[in-house]
């Protein structure tokens, strides 16, 4: 992938999570600057999706951990290390379920 395929990729990504936030029964807050992504629970945990634009890479920052995401381009999704390894949606999913206590479909952040 180049560098202007990984950037389409990750501005079509952040246009979904804005879509997938924007329907949250909870006040989730987010903002979106420079390729990072700052999503605020309303108990003031916050998340953090950044591009890793020199990796290639998607990461994501919670009270959880970080963790790193590669785009798997035969099932078009990313994920973590490999490609038997958690989706980003799933994985945002269950972050989102936990820190802000609110069950999201992430499912169109996979594909």
């Amino acid at each position: 992938m180049n560098e202007a395929q990984y950037h389409a990729l990750l501005d079509d990504l952040m246009v979904t999570m804005e879509e997938i936030l924007d329907t949250a029964e909870t006040d989730l807050d987010f903002v979106t600057s420079g390729g990072l992504m700052t999503i605020t629970c309303e108990s003031g945990v916050q998340l953090i999706v950044s591009r890793q634009a020199p990796l290639s890479q998607l990461w994501l920052a919670s009270p959880a951990g970080g963790m790193r995401f590669v785009y798997h381009e035969e099932s078009n999704t990313w994920r973590e290390d490999n490609a038997q390894a958690e989706s980003f949606g799933q994985v945002m999913g269950q972050i989102l379920a936990q820190f802000a206590e609110e069950t999201l479909d992430c499912s169109d952040l996979d594909g």
